[in-house]
């Protein structure tokens, strides 16, 4: 799964207003509890990204990254985002087959598609 093949195929970026509807009509929170879920979402994204990168400055552990892409596939489909998450079930996948892919840059598509929520991770 080379990011560049798929480069014009990445889903639209999560936006705040797409998760605010997904946890109030799947989980039926209110507001408040919205609001909350934004931010643990965020920061929960956060961890396992940076998680993710850090690995992947070391020397590549195929293990480690399949366990950070499971982990990042969870946060996301957690927050509704299907498609992010089928990106990092892919990479999950690929590092468990061994495969030799730039998950580098898979790992940069998440974050940038990513980057709105993850502002709130410092809330």
């Amino acid at each position: 799964m080379s990011p560049d093949d798929n480069q014009d195929s990445l889903p639209a970026p999560i936006e705040i207003e797409n998760l605010r509807y997904h946890f109030r009509n799947t989980y039926g929170l209110t507001e408040a509890q919205i609001k909350k879920m934004l931010v643990s979402s965020a920061r929960s994204l956060s961890t396992t990204l940076d998680q993710l990168y850090k690995s992947l400055e070391k020397e590549e552990n195929l293990a480690e990254i399949t366990h950070l892409g499971h982990n990042l596939k969870g946060v996301l489909l957690n927050m509704g985002e299907l498609e992010w998450a089928d990106i990092a079930r892919r990479l999950e996948k690929s590092a468990a087959a061994g495969e030799s892919e730039n998950y580098r840059e898979i790992a940069r598509s998440i974050g940038k598609g990513a980057e709105y929520i993850l502002r709130m991770a410092g809330e």
